[in-house]
């Protein structure tokens, strides 16, 4: 992962090169419930991420896993 993030909303596929994941998998958690969706903002009906709360959502999710025995 990029140690220097950047300070603005990133596209799909710069989430992906972060996150080091396929951009499918990013738009597939951009779309799921809201227990398991990534935070997204809209910018023209066009999708974008803030990396500082996508790596707070991952925080969460393994934070979750780890408790839950997965």
């Amino acid at each position: 992962m990029r140690t220097d993030p950047p300070n603005r909303l990133l596209t799909p596929i710069e989430l992906s090169r972060v996150l080091n994941v396929r951009v499918d998998w990013v738009l597939r958690h951009a779309a799921r419930s809201s227990k398991y969706r990534i935070p997204t903002k809209r910018v023209g009906g066009l999708l974008r991420f803030d990396l500082a709360e996508v790596m707070e959502w991952l925080n969460c999710r393994e934070k979750a896993e780890v408790s839950s025995g997965k």
